[in-house]
């Protein structure tokens, strides 16, 4: 637990526009999250079903 912890988002904002993280510096790997369906949210245009999750994005250790 530790370990997940110790890379986890130092900042996570979510808003209409989307979910948005700050990992670690020199984080790599996948980043993952899950996420519940909500009302008026969309994935690729369409209404998501009963649950959205899992997202993933690759981490790359740089900006994006």
């Amino acid at each position: 637990m530790a370990r997940l912890r110790a890379g986890g988002a130092v900042d996570v904002r979510v808003d209409d526009g989307g979910v948005r993280a700050v990992l670690p510096p020199g984080t790599r790997g996948v980043a993952g999250v899950a996420a519940p369906r909500f009302a008026g949210w969309r994935c690729g245009g369409r209404p998501v079903g009963a649950y959205l999750g899992p997202v993933a994005a690759e981490a790359s250790g740089g900006r994006r």
